[in-house]
């Protein structure tokens, strides 16, 4: 009897034991299996975000075929939506203008010029960042002149007929080529622009201040951008290549002709 209790106590304690030894080895089993899957898990995220970031900036880096993208919104203003086209005379503007400059600067190689710092600010950033603000700037001031019933004269109607001649005069051959709406848009923008410029006038004269105190980028147009809601697409419009869309820098005339001045409708 004696020694039957003690084999039954040495089997007690010898199945206790393996049942301990089995839960350490369950437990131990359990967190190297937990640890390699965090690990796992860690760089499946790691290159996810990898992959998400590398094709973000391949997209961003796409230049935007711009004559089958005309009609895309770029910024909404006030609810109103504004694509591509609507922007495209203040687009052309600023190429023209900067361009210009540019091939005096080096005949050569134009894109140089678009390159460099004025103010410590490069020109192309500097240009992309007009055609954004006084986009919004004319739109917001339109929309206040036609609320308020705002009309141009007949003066000022062949006065802009007049800018618009000469606007269309200015512009390097190739821009016409590359134009991406028709001009007949276009110089509606330009009709738009003028009656904002009209309202600016008259809200300058109201607030006693000058007239290019209520511009795009100044202070007090800050304070009156605040009051309006503005949402633009920052992905499409980072591929909008001020300097490169009506403008291209591998072929180009020497000077501006003005010959294709009655093109369009």
């Amino acid at each position: 009897v004696q020694h039957f209790k003690i084999i039954q106590s040495w089997l007690i304690k010898n199945i206790k034991t393996k049942e301990k030894s089995n839960k350490s080895d369950r437990k131990t089993f359990l967190n190297k299996f937990f640890s390699r899957f965090a690990r796992v898990l860690a760089i499946l995220t790691i290159s996810a975000v990898i992959i998400y970031s590398l094709r973000e900036r391949w997209i961003l880096n796409q230049v935007l075929d711009y004559k089958n993208n005309g009609d895309r919104i770029i910024v909404t203003v006030d609810g109103d939506k504004l694509a591509l086209s609507d922007m495209a005379y203040y687009i052309m503007y600023e190429e023209c203008t900067i361009e210009k400059a540019a091939r005096i600067y080096n005949p050569d190689m134009p894109k140089d010029y678009w390159n460099t710092r004025n103010g410590g600010k490069i020109i192309a950033g500097e240009a992309h960042k007009a055609v954004m603000g006084e986009t919004v700037h004319d739109w917001i001031f339109y929309k206040e002149a036609k609320k308020n019933g705002i009309k141009l004269t007949a003066k000022e109607k062949a006065y802009i007929k007049t800018r618009k001649e000469d606007f269309w005069e200015d512009l390097f051959d190739e821009q016409y080529d590359n134009m991406f709406t028709s001009k007949k848009a276009v110089n509606a923008e330009i009709d738009r622009m003028a009656l904002a410029q009209k309202y600016q006038r008259q809200l300058a004269d109201k607030m006693d201040i000058n007239y290019h105190r209520l511009d795009w980028d100044a202070f007090e147009f800050e304070t009156i951008k605040k009051d309006h809601r503005i949402s633009i697409s920052d992905k499409l419009w980072t591929r909008i290549r001020v300097g490169e869309v009506t403008i291209r820098h591998d072929k180009y005339s020497s000077v501006p002709t003005g010959k294709n001045k009655t093109k369009g409708n």
